[in-house]
């Protein structure tokens, strides 16, 4: 049997590698605090485009979708300023015309919607717009709000 030459640390106060703090979360995930604000923003999104996925479950089966911070450059010209979302169709031969990626970029968004008085219905009509264009019709005609 071999024998254990390191010190037993049963009463030391438990430190970080380094000794500057303690280990662990500050936070236990059943704490609101767990979450960042990224992830509640993630969340929110997550909860917009489900609902839309249940309600046209055939138009977007081939979409996919993603969050970015930013967009990775500038907007085009013929493109508006403050982009906030964004489609990407897809680039292979696929038979299917609803068949791409659904970019929304995180801090745009937040950052409009600082002038917003319900954040969670500033996302809704974010997501709206971008169904509503993606399958050729209006928002109002897709909004599951005002039916």
């Amino acid at each position: 049997m071999k024998e254990n030459f390191l010190p037993l640390r049963d009463n030391a106060r438990q430190k970080d590698r380094h000794g500057r703090g303690i280990r662990g979360p500050l936070f236990s995930p059943t704490l609101p605090a767990w979450r960042t604000r990224a992830h509640k923003f993630d969340d929110c999104l997550a909860v917009e485009i489900s609902i839309y996925q249940d309600l046209y479950p055939n138009e977007l089966e081939f979409i996919e979708y993603g969050v970015r911070d930013v967009p990775e450059s500038s907007p085009a010209p013929w493109e508006q300023a403050g982009i906030l979302s964004k489609f990407f169709p897809s680039h292979k031969a696929s038979p299917n015309v609803n068949d791409g990626w659904i970019i929304f970029y995180r801090m745009p968004i937040i950052r409009a919607a600082q002038h917003a008085s319900n954040f969670q219905l500033f996302i809704h009509n974010i997501v709206t717009e971008q169904i509503a264009a993606l399958l050729d019709k209006t928002s109002q005609e897709i909004d599951y709000l005002l039916h």
